[in-house]
């Protein structure tokens, strides 16, 4: 099931708006955010989607992943916190929506980098059960900021089948960025053939949904021929 929010009309906040010198009017702006699921297993990759839409008359200027826009994330009975997302697409910053047209944002939520001790170390995002929040945020180049409604998310521990697959997937250290990346890595044969065999001995697990097409494409990325310098 998947769960779903809506800003509504919004005048010039989350984006850079450029005013009509012929019309004197601001574009208004529709963002809708949503998500993949909402009940994962601990340790679900979650992924959020933000799609803005241009429902004014003029044109306005939208920032987006990895630059203005951003998921926060809270547990019941904690304050938001950002997630600092990987940057995969090193697409434009931003793109100017003419009146009617949209722009998309996609998110992957799993893990979360932090420093200790001088180490840098990653903590599951969603890694316990419970419910949490989630909320997509834009500002703009004047710094007006926006956000979506939150999310209710429910995380359960994984439980028979589950919980063993939990257990291999946790101890790989190459999980974290299979799952980040959707398989678009390279990976040492001996980590890929790892996840092969769990694919394999698991194939009825809740986490082969996330797993398997992730594992087929870090595949198809090892057998791509190294490049010639």
């Amino acid at each position: 099931m998947k769960t779903k929010a809506t800003l509504g009309l919004l005048l010039g906040l989350a984006v850079t708006a450029l005013m009509d010198e012929t019309q004197g009017t601001w574009p208004s702006i529709a963002i809708l955010a949503h998500t993949h699921k909402d009940r994962l297993l601990t340790g679900e990759p979650l992924i959020v989607t933000a799609t803005i839409t241009n429902i004014g008359s003029g044109a306005a200027e939208v920032f987006t992943t990895g630059h203005f826009g951003r998921v926060f994330v809270r547990r019941v009975g904690e304050p938001f916190r950002q997630y600092l997302e990987p940057i995969l697409d090193f697409a434009d910053p931003s793109v100017v929506l003419q009146p009617g047209g949209t722009v998309e944002d996609r998110f992957v939520v799993l893990s979360q980098a932090r420093f200790e001790n001088e180490e840098l170390r990653y903590d599951y995002t969603l890694g316990e059960p419970g419910t949490y929040y989630i909320e997509v945020r834009y500002e703009d180049s004047y710094g007006l900021k926006v956000r979506s409604d939150p999310l209710p998310i429910t995380v359960v521990a994984p439980t028979g089948e589950d919980e063993r697959v939990w257990q291999k997937i946790r101890a790989l250290e190459d999980y974290r960025l299979l799952m980040e990346t959707a398989g678009a890595m390279n990976m040492t044969e001996s980590s890929l053939a790892e996840f092969e065999k769990i694919v394999a001995d698991h194939p009825k697990s809740v986490y082969m949904s996330s797993i398997r097409p992730a594992v087929e494409k870090a595949r198809y990325w090892n057998r791509r021929p190294t490049p010639v310098l």
